[in-house]
């Protein structure tokens, strides 16, 4: 697709932007025409959003996200440079008619310089002028990102890429994402807003070339950029949420457990489960507590289970209430977020290690519980990946999963012919941008004729819940899923797993209790 870069008077765009553009730049956006407009009119100081300014100069200096870079090696030699001045029409600005028309044979511009675009529909572009926005698709525009979230409580914000229109209730959506607020950081949820947004540029295009027909946002309200009042109320509200932040780290913990719910699990009609009746089952002396029922194989559920000593997660199967170890040649690494692959004859534990190494799976012997040789996913050998999930669909293989750096927001997509390779990242990945439902929580159900995902829900806090999806698209080439609805737990947290079986579901949970040693064991564990 042949597109035009807008810019400001210079080359430079921000660190996020210039990995954005890149991303789009490999998956085919051919620049050949860099527009510099020359009268961009700087923000003017006012005295009632000074304590703004002085909040984001902080982060800024803070957030390599926000730092400036060079867009010339993303170029081609032979780009075309147009200088020009802006036509002004109160605080909007139009590109003069006789620059227009040298972008007849372009089927894009991008915009990241200029600021309020006159009459953008107009231009003689075939897709128009795509920008990432600042309002949410769902609820307001206007500028600053995430600050309005912030003051009000949100869990997550909306980021995306809009087709612009002079409406500004008629912008089409070509491409969203969620992230995560982070109630005690306003740097910190620009960052995690700028981090997720990156590969938004890149699917805008996709859509643009794939889709006729686009949502639209439309919005209620006008925010606009925060009174001195506003930026103190905020700065009071991260204060209290860091303090709440460090008295629940000193003297409250979380015990985990897996449980048996003995009723069938319908992700099309959820009943959530009570506490009270859930079936626990029984920790092995020394283990502090049990996680990630992710597979039941030939009577023996597969979990997590947490030794006390090492801080480090164990593979366990239970058979008749009795856990025993399976082992594993891991030199005592962390293990978790067990499953079972049943291939050509051989069975095979393919557990979560990316604090060991990449994917892999290992031969089991079920009667010993012990693995007779280890095989590397062929095309991961440099992955780190967490929450791997396994499925066969329609004669292919996909793995799903996480990358340390941002798994709680950003879901990953392989595709292979071979459950061993060689993965290749799927053309959509990432698949999911969201931290309602990004990481994995358990495998792929098959019900109603259909597929199902479980996603943990990390928008408050760690293990608070499951998102369900039901997916629509998996393809070697295509990828859709629709968002159905959360899934809790009455009178406890939980779960981030969740496993069907013939009898009912396993799931994991979490209580909270008050103890003093409850800092003192997490300094503990971060020295381990």
């Amino acid at each position: 697709m042949r597109a035009a870069l807008l810019l400001g008077s210079d080359r430079t765009l921000k660190a996020w932007e210039y990995e954005a553009l890149e991303l789009a730049i490999n998956q085919g956006l051919d620049i050949t025409t860099v527009l510099h407009c020359t009268n961009d009119k700087p923000a003017l100081f006012n005295a009632q959003h000074g304590a703004y300014r002085a909040l984001t100069t902080i982060g800024r200096l803070r957030s390599p996200m926000l730092h400036n870079c060079e867009v010339t090696p993303l170029l081609p030699n032979d780009v075309e440079t147009i200088y020009f001045q802006s036509e002004w029409e109160g605080a909007w600005q139009k590109i003069p008619d006789d620059i227009a028309k040298q972008l007849k044979d372009h089927d894009v511009i991008v915009k990241f310089g200029m600021n309020l675009l006159k009459d953008p529909q107009d231009l003689p572009v075939t897709y128009g002028v795509v920008a990432y926005d600042d309002a949410d698709a769902e609820t307001h525009r206007g500028r600053p990102l995430g600050f309005h979230e912030l003051l009000a409580g949100k869990a997550t914000m909306s980021l995306t890429v809009q087709k612009l229109s002079n409406n500004q209730n008629s912008h089409c959506i070509l491409a969203e994402a969620f992230s995560r607020v982070v109630p005690t950081s306003y740097r910190a949820t620009l960052h995690n807003a700028y981090a997720t947004a990156t590969p938004l540029l890149g699917k805008a295009i996709e859509t643009l070339k794939n889709q006729t027909d686009f949502p639209r946002a439309t919005l209620n309200t006008n925010h606009r950029f925060p009174t001195n009042g506003q930026v103190l109320k905020a700065v009071g509200k991260m204060a209290q949420a860091l303090v709440g932040r460090g008295l629940y780290g000193a003297f409250r913990e979380k015990r985990w457990n897996v449980a048996f719910v003995p009723q069938p699990f319908d992700p099309e009609n959820l009943v959530e489960p009570h506490f009270d009746e859930l079936q626990p089952i029984t920790l092995p002396q020394g283990y502090t507590f049990a996680a990630d029922p992710c597979a039941y194989h030939n009577g023996r559920l597969y979990v997590e289970v947490m030794h006390g000593g090492t801080g480090k997660g164990e593979i366990f199967a239970y058979a008749n209430g009795q856990g025993h170890r399976v082992d594993l040649p891991v030199n005592g690494g962390h293990l978790s977020y067990p499953q079972i692959l049943e291939y050509e004859g051989v069975t095979y534990l393919f557990p979560e290690m990316g604090d060991v190494g990449p994917p892999t799976f290992f031969e089991l012997d079920e009667e010993q519980l012990a693995s007779k040789a280890a095989h590397q996913l062929i095309g991961l050998e440099d992955e780190r990946v967490i929450d791997p999930t396994l499925i066969e669909h329609d004669g292919h293989w996909y793995l799903f999963g996480g990358r340390p750096e941002n798994v709680g927001e950003r879901l990953e997509l392989w595709v292979s012919s071979s459950p061993f390779g060689p993965w290749t990242p799927h053309p959509q990945t990432p698949v999911c941008l969201d931290p309602r439902s990004a990481r994995m929580a358990g495998p792929i159900i098959r019900a109603h004729g259909k597929l199902y995902r479980t996603g943990q829900d990390g928008s408050v806090s760690y293990g608070r819940g499951v998102t369900i999806s039901r997916i629509e698209k998996l393809t070697p080439t295509e990828f859709a899923e629709t968002r159905i609805s959360p899934f809790t737990i009455q009178g406890a947290y939980g779960p981030h797993t969740i496993l069907p079986t013939e009898d009912g579901y396993w799931l994991d949970y979490y209580t909270e209790q008050t103890t003093p040693m409850a800092g003192v064991r997490r300094v503990k564990g971060r020295l381990k």
